[in-house]
């Protein structure tokens, strides 16, 4: 059960990496609130996204082959 929490959150970079996004592009979106105070928060320097927010906002993630980052 925790595993499935913790894997429902990423940082900003790790959105970018995901979504194909341009390195940057989820930490702004964070700064201008265009992700909701329930999907996004920051903690110490570092953004971290509900992958639900990602989802809502950026549409579901493009596939790619093994994208296994264990």
């Amino acid at each position: 059960m925790y595993k499935d929490c913790i894997e429902e959150v990423l940082t900003a970079a790790e959105v970018d990496r995901k979504w194909g996004k341009s390195h940057g592009t989820t930490k702004v979106y964070c700064q201008r609130g265009i992700f909701t105070d329930k999907e996004a928060r920051k903690s110490g320097g570092t953004w971290l996204v509900t992958y639900s927010g990602a989802v809502r906002v950026f549409g579901n993630p493009p596939e790619r082959g093994d994208e296994s980052e264990n």
